[in-house]
């Protein structure tokens, strides 16, 4: 006879085993740390990008191997916002739509909504210093008239999942200045094993147009 403890733990364990199947993946990103340059290199290492930058229970979706247009007042990126802003109604319906072998990011706190939702999910954790994370997003704001939503306080929450299991830490300068060895581990957390060329991929992705790419140099 099963006890109810050890049945709700097999449950638990068919249930991660399902959505690890699904081998799907979502890059929590501190602002500026280089979220569509993470993007382009899993899209190039073969994943399907679904485009969608997610928070809560909604997401926008942008092409990301094209920038943002260009704005003339904050108005106008307000607008632009607006338009490719999706309600859904829970992040955990959103990641539950992450199609096989796709991925979706977003400047994810540290918190139960979110933990819960991902488990079984791999997580690629991107983090940059927040001294250059201000710099950038004052050019941001120079350029795009855009800002974060992203307080002090939740850009180092965010460092929080380095808690959870199947998390693969990232920083902005393994890309940007790529460390080749741990691209190619990167290859082998996602898929278990090497399945191209890391720097190749890498390569093309600094190479690619990107949404936010002018302003997190």
């Amino acid at each position: 006879m099963i006890s109810p403890k050890t049945a709700h733990l097999l449950k638990k364990q068919k249930r991660l085993k399902k959505q690890i199947d699904r081998k799907c993946a979502f890059i929590i990103s501190q602002p500026k740390a280089g979220t569509y340059l993470c993007a382009n290199l899993l899209a190039n290492y073969g994943m399907f990008s679904t485009g969608w930058h997610v928070k809560n229970g909604k997401y926008r979706q942008y092409d990301i191997r094209q920038p943002l247009p260009t704005f003339d007042k904050k108005n106008e990126l307000k607008q632009y916002i607006r338009s490719v802003t999706h309600q859904v109604g829970s992040f955990k319906s959103i990641v539950k739509t992450i199609p096989m072998n796709g991925f979706a990011q977003g400047h994810l706190e540290y918190q139960g909504k979110y933990i819960g939702a991902l488990e079984g999910v791999k997580k690629i954790l991107l983090t940059r210093p927040h001294d250059e994370h201000l710099k950038s997003i004052k050019r941001f704001q120079e350029e795009m008239h855009g800002d974060t939503a992203v307080t002090k306080d939740a850009y180092h929450n965010i460092l929080g999942w380095r808690n959870e299991e199947d998390v693969f830490e990232l920083t902005f300068h393994d890309l940007i200045k790529p460390k080749y060895a741990k691209l190619r581990k990167l290859q082998t957390f996602l898929f278990g094993e090497i399945i191209c060329d890391e720097v190749e991929a890498i390569q093309k992705a600094l190479a690619s147009p990107s949404p936010t790419k002018s302003s997190i140099r």
